[in-house]
């Protein structure tokens, strides 16, 4: 394709996730709701689109909203039921993360 990224915006997006080995696991905030990785009760906010990677596709398919961040999730010794020991906020490509120290 010979697109710019303005041009793909339409029909594409790519998130970036520091961090995560090939699929799950590692040292990121790897848990964007891929998997059962999280928690799944009716109580929890597992279907928030800004958390979910597939219910942000979702809403941006059925709404037309387009995710423009994603948020991460790493659970303590990746563990869920241990809970969460910290979140990060995932942009589009081409932007990108940068660690500001906090």
């Amino acid at each position: 394709m010979d697109l710019s990224n303005s041009q793909m915006d339409d029909f594409y997006r790519h998130f970036r996730i520091s961090g995560m080995f090939h699929c799950f696991t590692g040292p990121g905030a790897w848990s964007v709701g891929q998997g059962l990785f999280g928690d799944t009760s009716p109580a929890s906010d597992f279907m928030d689109p800004e958390k979910n990677i597939l219910m942000a596709i979702v809403r941006w398919v059925e709404e037309g909203t387009a995710p423009e961040t994603i948020e991460g999730m790493k659970f303590v010794n990746d563990t869920n039921s241990l809970g969460v020991e910290f979140l990060r906020k995932y942009c589009k490509f081409p932007l990108r993360n940068t660690y500001d120290g906090l």
